[in-house]
């Protein structure tokens, strides 16, 4: 049973503003597009593994998606945990393409594609930092001891796995088809084992997630009034801005009309500049003069307000703003 689903990581979310909205600052929009993309991959990586997770029994195994724990000392965050009377099992979704050398003697994983060699991390060593911490966590919780296991999934299904040491194979390390051939191996060691008290270590486990905030304005040490654009983006040349003309969004460029192409616009504003904006504020960012229009444009959309008043403050949901978005899509 899924009891927290995976969710669209907000950094990607952040980072497809950013790509949207960034000034052609040639070698941050490198950087920025070249983050984006490993968090895509990692991301895909992450949902290929939903397929050999169906086939576990909904009610022996409990499936926690990107959990993000603090363990006294540190901030870690599990791709997937998984619950049972039995045993925990830690995740780490690997989505690299190419040869994958897992070398514990460097304590590296080196990709080899037709263009280049690269090292990485090994990532047994992380997801066995990730034991400790979770271990830690589970201690400062007062939990009973809990056997934990780890693995390593490739999930890209044409990476070829190798080891610099034949005698040293990471135990660890499976493509993702064998999640659950592993995970029947793992209920025979554990046989006798039995866990009390599971309802609750998955409500702590559940209260204590602390979603990541991102911040990639100082990440990439970026000034929203000098580096990022304004306006309502066109939805079919991608140009800036449209125009509000009889209540319509028009793009000069292409001619085409929306009626909200300004809630990507508003999204954009929340996730990299504020949560809140006033009237004066959507007018200046969305290049609208009217007062009335704005006021119309908010109340149509249903945003929740703070303070009263030229102290009036819209709140910019991002819960609100996709699921208007979707609805636009659907329609």
């Amino acid at each position: 049973m899924i009891v927290k689903e995976r969710e669209k990581p907000i950094l990607l979310e952040h980072l497809e503003a950013l790509i949207r909205r960034l000034h052609h600052d040639q070698q941050k929009r490198r950087h920025v597009l070249e983050d984006y993309n490993k968090k895509l991959s990692g991301y895909k990586g992450e949902l290929a593994i939903n397929y050999p997770l169906s086939f576990l029994r909904e009610d022996q195994y409990f499936i926690l998606h990107d959990v993000r724990l603090f363990d006294g000392c540190h901030f870690f965050q599990m791709d997937t945990l998984i619950v049972s009377k039995k045993f925990f099992l830690i995740i780490e979704v690997k989505n690299i393409a190419g040869t994958l050398t897992f070398d514990s003697d460097s304590h590296q994983l080196v990709r080899t594609t037709e263009e280049k060699e690269e090292a990485f991390p090994h990532p047994v060593n992380q997801v066995l930092r990730h034991r400790m911490q979770l271990k830690n966590w589970l201690d400062n919780n007062d939990c009973p001891s809990i056997p934990i296991e780890t693995l390593v999934v490739i999930a890209n299904e044409r990476s070829i796995i190798k080891t610099a040491n034949q005698h040293t194979f990471p135990k660890q390390v499976i493509p993702a088809y064998m999640i659950p051939n592993k995970i029947f191996e793992l209920e025979k060691k554990y046989s006798n084992e039995k866990i009390d008290e599971l309802d609750m270590i998955i409500g702590a486990l559940l209260e204590d997630h602390v979603p990541l905030t991102p911040n990639p304005l100082k990440k990439y040490q970026i000034q929203p009034s000098l580096d990022l654009v304004k306006g309502v983006q066109c939805p079919s040349c991608l140009k800036f801005p449209m125009n509000r003309i009889h209540g319509k969004w028009l793009c000069m460029k292409c001619e085409v009309k929306s009626e909200n192409a300004h809630l990507l616009a508003l999204k954009d504003y929340s996730l990299l500049i504020h949560s809140t904006i006033s009237n004066k504020e959507a007018r200046e960012y969305l290049h609208v003069l009217s007062h009335d229009v704005v006021k119309r444009l908010f109340q149509t959309i249903g945003l929740e307000t703070v303070g009263m008043n030229k102290g009036r403050k819209y709140k910019l949901s991002i819960g609100v703003l996709n699921s208007l978005l979707e609805k636009g899509r659907s329609t």
